[in-house]
């Protein structure tokens, strides 16, 4: 039994084409512990083992782009009308543009606003807690998770936020569409997984997807600016 649950750690560690090494600093063990419980000198890793070994392949994974994961990721269409728009940008915009042009207000990780933002997906949240569950949540990440979530009827945000927490990739900006405002334990997930987190008063969900397609435009707009000010004698 010890043996067959060693050749499986040391199958999904090669199937993440990641060493021994790698996976037991993100775990904070040595590397002389992995390599035991997959030849079997140490029997039967304990739960806590094997949920930070899984984490830390995941993670690992996620620092490279996450493309074991796509690969895993074997699942069904999204239905109409979970997803409202998904883009990437042509160049990278700063987060502090995104908030501009859905007319936002950041409740989480102000210091963050001069991150780059890589593309965006706008969301029904509603629809997402019923559809989506484990790793279906890929389809939110485009290309990347360096972009920005949009949850549209958000209530009080709390939702959006643990389904962020609770999943491996991070995206580095979350904008919730509905509240007058956050939950409080909400704002303390969004700080506590370092993730900026704006409320958008757009009038519309309408309003908001239009927002974010000028948002690249709004870029050049403030990039140039930038430049003036900076020749300026």
């Amino acid at each position: 039994m010890s043996s067959s649950i060693g050749v499986s750690l040391r199958k999904w560690r090669e199937n993440f084409t990641l060493t021994q090494t790698s996976v037991a600093r993100k775990m904070g063990v040595s590397a002389s512990v992995v390599s035991d419980y997959e030849t079997g000198r140490r029997k039967y890793p304990g739960v806590q083992f094997l949920r930070k070994f899984i984490d830390a392949l995941t993670e690992l994974d996620v620092q490279h782009g996450g493309e074991k994961i796509l690969e895993l990721a074997r699942i069904e269409p999204v239905p109409s009308g979970v997803i409202l728009s998904i883009e990437e940008f042509s160049m990278p915009s700063k987060a502090s543009d995104i908030v501009t042009a859905v007319n936002g207000e950041v409740v989480a990780c102000e210091e963050m606003l001069d991150r780059y933002i890589f593309g965006y997906t706008v969301v029904d949240s509603l629809k997402a807690i019923l559809y989506f569950k484990g790793n279906e949540m890929i389809h939110l990440y485009g290309a990347t998770n360096e972009r920005a979530i949009v949850f549209t009827n958000v209530e009080h945000g709390r939702s959006p936020l643990v389904a962020v927490r609770m999943y491996p990739f991070k995206p580095r900006m979350i904008v919730m569409h509905g509240p007058t405002h956050i939950d409080p334990i909400a704002i303390e997930i969004a700080k506590a997984e370092r993730v900026l987190t704006v409320i958008s008063r757009s009038p519309t969900v309408k309003d908001l997807v239009q927002a974010l397609k000028d948002v690249e435009l709004i870029s050049k707009v403030s990039n140039e600016q930038a430049a003036q000010a900076n020749s300026s004698p």
